[in-house]
């Protein structure tokens, strides 16, 4: 039997973020949220500052910063105590995939208490536990499931849940003004999760129908909204960006597993849009001559591209002008660093049923 399941309350429009806001707290009786954002937001942007300006008036207001660039234990656990030291009763997660991440980990951890054990257990019915509110900017949302942030470990504590939140506010003027190479970066890392589940085996129609219209609208509205940064653009390109995170449920492929080895091995500072950028048409050769997808002919028509052509070929040519790192030596990966991925993805990211040797002559054109 496969399970279909949906989630969350997402409000979606231009210029929604204070109205929804206000909404959502006065419709939960929320007076005590906590904010967490990385330090990209901080110093009174105007980001923060509609934010703030969202909250009822009678809301008592506590700001939670986070420094990494990747999700941390220390961070969660951080976290987790300002968030009982506020007594907060909403987690409102923005701006950044790592904040947001951090808090869906930290309302779990904030919502069970642990045993001597480190077994989780459930709080009393009489104490409610803190809702989870996410603000995504260009960065969109992360993939959801601790399984997805930390490497193996899962008798740890915090792999037994990644809380999904419980209200999604999209509001596409948030990423107006943000940079062509952090536009272009996003918006691959959201085609890539719309890519990966459509080619998926999995059989879950409703989520191929998600990742085909992300396709689509990443298609047609990427590269003029790198040029132009038009706010149509970067509607459609946030639009995409929920559908790759609705269309995930079929699971994460090889680019994702690839690029969140990469990104753990370099402690989160690589862009992961550059690398999922340089690993796609090798991955997409590759699983071609293994699998021969029937969709690919579907994704040659989305991206317009001609019939003597392949796929793999075909994107990269659709990907080859954005302004990203031409080769993983461009952003600092040598062949030693290849090797250790290689090793860290097999063992903690889901693909070790490929080995070495096969992954190696994968990656050798784009080094």
């Amino acid at each position: 039997m496969t399970l279909i399941n949906y989630f969350s309350r997402v409000h979606f429009a231009d210029g929604i973020l204070e109205d929804a806001l206000h909404s959502e707290m006065e419709r939960n009786q929320c007076t005590r949220p906590l904010v967490v954002f990385r330090d990209r937001y901080a110093g009174g942007t105007d980001f923060l500052d509609r934010l703030v300006s969202g909250f009822p008036y009678r809301s008592k207001i506590a700001l939670h910063l986070i420094t990494s660039g990747r999700v941390v234990k220390s961070d969660i656990k951080a976290l987790n105590k300002a968030g009982a030291a506020h007594k907060a009763d909403v987690l409102i997660a923005f701006g950044s995939t790592t904040a947001i991440a951090v808090a869906g980990l930290a309302e779990f951890r904030v919502a069970h208490r642990s045993d001597r054990n480190g077994a989780a257990k459930k709080m009393n019915s009489d104490q409610r536990a803190p809702l989870f509110f996410a603000i995504p900017g260009i960065e969109n949302l992360p993939a959801y499931g601790a399984a997805a942030q930390f490497p193996a470990d899962p008798t740890h504590p915090y792999m037994a849940a990644g809380s999904q939140p419980d209200v999604i506010i999209c509001d596409p003027t948030v990423t107006m003004g943000e940079t062509p190479e952090r536009t272009a970066s996003a918006a691959i890392t959201a085609m890539i999760r719309c890519i990966e589940a459509y080619v998926s085996d999995g059989f879950n129609p409703p989520a191929d129908g998600i990742a085909l219209d992300g396709l689509i609208r990443t298609a047609q509205n990427l590269h003029s909204t790198v040029d132009s940064d038009s706010l149509d653009g970067r509607r459609e390109l946030m639009a995409a960006a929920l559908n790759g995170l609705l269309a995930r449920q079929k699971g994460g492929g090889m680019v994702q597993s690839l690029t969140r080895a990469f990104a753990h091995e370099a402690g989160g500072q690589l862009d992961q849009g550059a690398i999922s950028r340089l690993l796609l048409p090798a991955v997409l050769e590759f699983q071609g001559d293994v699998r021969k997808h029937d969709r690919y002919d579907q994704l040659k028509s989305v991206f317009s591209i001609p019939r003597h052509m392949s796929l793999p070929e075909g994107m990269q040519q659709f990907l080859a002008e954005l302004p990203l790192a031409q080769s993983l030596s461009k952003l600092g990966l040598g062949r030693s660093e290849l090797k250790r991925t290689i090793r860290s993805a097999q063992m903690s990211w889901g693909i070790g049923v490929i080995s070495e040797e096969t992954l190696m002559p994968l990656l050798a054109p784009i080094q």
